[in-house]
């Protein structure tokens, strides 16, 4: 198909072309187009309705992007919040500080829902100062979180202290609250600057929590013990009191010491063993111990104090024997006694327990002499325990000697140069640890290794029987 050579001055509403050799077709002769002054008037309707439609496009694109320009926005800051993580965890902290059990389960499903149900009842029966759910870093979308609960018991906790979860977070677009948990458990291991994950506590253990609260003093167990705790809880009272009152009177004022204590009562050895760390390694020689559980800044993280967790074991003697009275007492002023300090860094081993120990057994000279028995044909050294895994020795008469050494260390200082410097003694140990070989000469007038041998000396003679 070609278009035809045009003639010479036939070309109507223009001049003719000067060039009578310039070609208006294809190069394919075998068959020729219409004249082109006979389909001008086609043409020129085709041209006319091309350009209406490119200018129809044209329009309609303006159109367009002129509304869309118009009519898009940036999400508001409260739109924003509304799909963010942030508001599923404001939503759960108000429904905790509320106690407002529908609205704090609403943000969870499946078997979480359950097991949230549990913990929601055993929170609200604990004197929160502080208690809120956070994520560890900033959750932006779904998937598994680290998720930490920020807490302090109010007349307990020095300052907030945590513990560490994991959480599956999902998100619905079509849900009025977007992000909702369908997944809780204790994190595999800290995060990134945290000391431990410190999970699990009672309220994540038991089905229904008992707690019974007197001042400052907590004591907590399941509720299928309810009776033996109301049983045990005024001699742990007690305790509580008699050990404050002692510092009132003989330590030093200047020395921060906690004046509140939880304590955990609990039969089962396995259940015992998993508080607070996960893990089931059971001393079998240990009848109660003190966690101090590290204060959480959600700033800057810092470790500059604690709070303390009591764990008991109330299955063995000192609870069911026809002494109980007494036991209880005893193992009570021991363990609130580390309690009281758990707030500072941990000082020597032999300081730490030889100062409980000794406030086990004030007042009890008949107790204390009975305890010493440990003491006959013990390889006695004159020197203070080793500290970490010696001290807490897998045989039960080196452990006792342990335990029994170190409470004579703070006894020696309390009847030669008063309570009152015995307990700044341990006071400031407990407060500047790394420099508390200096008190020796400060407190007592004596270099640290003539205060020792001088102890030594005092030890055989109060127990004849100890070795040499």
């Amino acid at each position: 198909m070609s278009y035809p050579q045009r003639p010479e001055g036939n070309w109507q509403g223009g001049a003719p072309q000067q060039d009578d050799q310039r070609q208006y077709f294809l190069q394919s002769p075998q068959q020729s187009l219409p004249q082109l002054p006979r389909n001008r008037g086609i043409l020129r309707k085709m041209l006319i309705v091309g350009a209406c439609v490119v200018a129809l496009a044209f329009v309609t694109l303006t159109s367009m992007l002129v509304y869309g320009k118009m009519t898009y926005h940036a999400p508001t800051d409260d739109e924003e919040y509304s799909y963010s993580v942030g508001r599923l965890f404001d939503e759960l902290n108000t429904a905790l500080k509320d106690k407002d059990e529908a609205s704090f389960l609403a943000h969870f499903s499946g078997g979480a829902e359950d097991e949230q149900r549990k913990v929601f009842r055993n929170l609200v029966k604990i004197p929160f100062a502080v208690a809120r759910f956070e994520p560890l870093r900033e959750a932006a979308a779904a998937g598994y979180e680290d998720v930490v609960f920020v807490h302090q018991i109010e007349g307990v906790d020095v300052a907030p202290v945590y513990e560490q979860y994991t959480w599956k977070l999902n998100f619905n677009s079509e849900s009025d609250s977007p992000f909702s948990v369908s997944e809780v458990r204790g994190s595999d291991a800290p995060w990134l600057g945290l000391e431990g994950t410190y999970y699990p506590a009672p309220w994540d253990v038991y089905d229904d929590m008992t707690v019974v609260k007197h001042g400052n003093l907590l004591v907590v167990s399941d509720k299928k013990y309810a009776q033996s705790t109301q049983r045990y809880a005024p001699y742990i009272f007690s305790a509580g009191a008699e050990d404050f009152s002692f510092w009132d009177e003989k330590g030093p004022a200047d020395v921060f010491v906690a004046k509140g204590a939880v304590v955990i009562l609990e039969p089962n050895r396995k259940i015992y063993d998993k508080f607070f760390s996960g893990e089931e390694e059971n001393d079998s020689l240990e009848a109660g111990t003190t966690v101090s559980v590290p204060a959480y800044d959600s700033e800057s993280k810092g470790r500059a104090q604690f709070g303390a967790r009591v764990i008991m074991d109330s299955s063995l003697s000192r609870f069911t024997s026809s002494t109980w009275r007494d036991g209880v007492k005893r193992i009570s002023r021991h363990e609130i006694a580390h309690a009281m300090l758990a707030h500072f860094s941990s000082p020597s081993t032999w300081l730490a327990e030889g100062f409980a120990e000794f406030m086990e057994f004030r007042g009890s000279t008949e107790a204390a002499q009975a305890n010493d028995i440990s003491l006959r044909g013990y390889p006695f050294r004159g020197l203070p325990p080793s500290g970490g895994d010696a001290f807490y020795s897998d045989d039960a008469q080196e452990r006792a000697a342990n335990y029994g050494l170190s409470r004579l260390a703070i006894q020696y200082m309390a009847e030669k140069y008063g309570e009152s410097k015995a307990l700044r003694f341990v006071a400031f140990s407990y407060s500047d640890p790394v420099n508390g070989e200096k008190y020796y000469k400060t407190l007592f007038g004596l270099e640290e290794d003539e205060f020792w041998s001088q102890w030594a000396s005092w030890v055989r003679s109060q127990n004849p029987g100890i070795g040499s």
